[in-house]
């Protein structure tokens, strides 16, 4: 692209690319001027970010226009770049290669809804395919975004109620001691059907850790895992636990997980815990020795950080498909597909579910991306899955066929070296405190606003963009107030 630099009668500078101009060819700050006052919002934004400014005259007035809030750009070029000490920050679009991503991490899914996009018109014709590619990530972005909030909305209430029961019936706890024998994480992507034989054969020199949806498979092909990982906070990962009791699996679970007090009461817990939201805080009350675990949207991703830290060998990792497939999702038997395959009829037949959940996901998108976005150790990290099956590439994971997995099974020869061992067993007396301890700062924490925004994030976000709504105010409270009462209930009932 052609750059020209002309004069005006305004006393600076106005530019033409490829021949169409970017600024007034007369009065370009006059324009900028107009251009900032004619903005309109409908909520006070904490940020608004124009997209390529040019020669940024509008910065000053957009300052004037908002000056509560910080004012950024996005450059489609790195022409104008000496024009970004106008603004608070500026992004440049050849220099991000996935802008999406880029603003949420920048912004999270709780902020990005206080930034004001605005437009400069005239860049919109002179960079139209520049224009149009980041305007569809801003708004891919938003939905994601919205997705993220909508999903937390829905599991942070059920995360705060797991945790109550948590903390009221897990007494016993353990933890792992570190080695240098090779980890084998199982997943339920139907690529560990491919792996089954091999893992099986070599079982006693492989650290197994099995995801709570691949517990089942595992055990039909005799396959004993040394401990499962759990974080899901819905009702549906109780069905995958139930074979636990039974098998006297240790289980390493984050207190938001859902678990029936039975397994809490009855299994070796190894009590994992994020190092963020109002979970971390009710830990905190407690005597409970946690591990922490890293937050991701998948627990494919915790198992992957947990193993790390586990050990200094080398990582294997199957069923990690994160694609949509044609059939099963998961591989099989799997308890979910068990209950499932029970409501089956004739109009809604088992044919028919499969081929739904074989349609596009974008949860799985997102926690692809967030395995193609970590930096990890070359060569210690080894993802199993054949051409035919392989969809994706995550990053730095290595990608390696059955057939070498089994290979290199072979080269394992001495036994593993790995034991779990009890780290704490609470008193009646302990347990009383905790759960005493945690009710006081419930109560004492309910109706302050990080509570409300941690617990009710996509209705607090409505609520700032329009503070006149009072029906999305007193929704929030209702919610707010009923769930108080179910915690009360859970942690003072014997």
């Amino acid at each position: 692209m052609i750059f020209e630099y002309l004069d005006t009668k305004e006393g600076v500078k106005t530019v033409k690319a490829n021949g169409l101009l970017l600024h007034s060819a007369y009065s370009p700050i006059k324009e900028a001027e107009r251009f900032s006052l004619n903005i309109k919002s409908t909520f006070k934004p904490s940020y608004v970010i124009i997209t390529e400014p040019g020669l940024s005259y509008c910065a000053p007035y957009l300052k004037k226009s908002f000056p509560y809030a910080k004012i950024g750009a996005i450059r489609y070029t790195h022409e104008f770049e000496s024009y970004n000490n106008l603004f608070d920050f500026a992004f440049n679009k050849e220099s991000i290669s996935d802008l999406k991503n880029h603003l949420l991490r920048e912004f999270s899914e709780d902020n990005i809804f206080s930034v004001l996009f605005i437009s400069w018109t005239a860049s919109e014709k002179i960079f139209p395919d520049e224009n149009k590619q980041v305007w569809l990530q801003i708004k891919q972005a938003l939905d994601t975004a919205k997705t993220l909030l909508v999903t937390r909305q829905f599991f942070e209430k059920k995360w705060l109620i797991n945790s109550a029961n948590f903390i009221k019936y897990a007494q016993d706890f353990y933890t792992f001691n570190k080695t240098s024998s090779p980890v084998f994480i199982a997943a339920s992507g139907p690529s560990l059907q491919d792996n089954l034989e091999s893992l099986k054969k070599g079982q006693k020199s492989f650290v197994i850790i099995a995801l709570s949806s691949a517990i089942t498979t595992l055990l039909e092909n005799d396959i004993i895992p040394d401990f499962c990982i759990s974080t899901d906070g819905g009702y549906w990962a109780g069905e995958h636990l139930k074979k636990l009791t039974k098998n006297k699996i240790p289980l390493a679970i984050t207190s938001e997980a859902y678990c029936k007090k039975e397994i809490l009461q009855n299994l070796k817990i190894i009590p994992l815990f994020y190092n963020d939201g109002i979970s971390r805080q009710l830990a905190d009350q407690t005597s409970i020795p946690f591990i922490e675990a890293k937050r991701n949207g998948t627990v494919s991703g915790t198992a992957l950080d947990l193993a790390k830290n586990l050990t200094t060998g080398k990582i294997y990792y199957s069923g990690l498909d994160l694609s949509e497939q044609k059939g099963f999702q998961h591989t099989q038997p799997n308890e979910l597909e068990k209950n499932a395959c029970l409501n089956d009829y004739f109009i809604n037949s088992k044919e028919k579910r499969i081929a739904k959940s074989g349609f596009k996901n974008q949860s799985l998108m997102i926690y692809k991306d967030w395995f193609c976005n970590q930096k990890l150790e070359n060569n210690k990290f080894f993802r199993i899955i054949s051409e035919e099956g392989k969809k994706n590439s995550l990053g730095d994971i290595i990608d390696i066929s059955p057939e070498k997995f089994a290979e290199e099974c072979k080269l394992y020869t001495s036994s593993k070296t790995f034991s779990i061992s009890k780290s704490k067993k609470l008193s009646a007396l302990e347990n009383k405190t905790n759960i005493k301890n945690v009710l006081t700062y419930i109560l004492r924490n309910c109706n302050t606003e990080g509570w409300k925004k941690s617990l009710f994030p996509l209705d607090f976000v409505a609520i700032k963009h329009n503070p006149e709504n009072n029906e999305a105010q007193e929704k929030l409270e209702k919610e707010n107030s009923r769930l108080m009462k179910k915690l009360q209930k859970i942690l003072n009932d014997d």
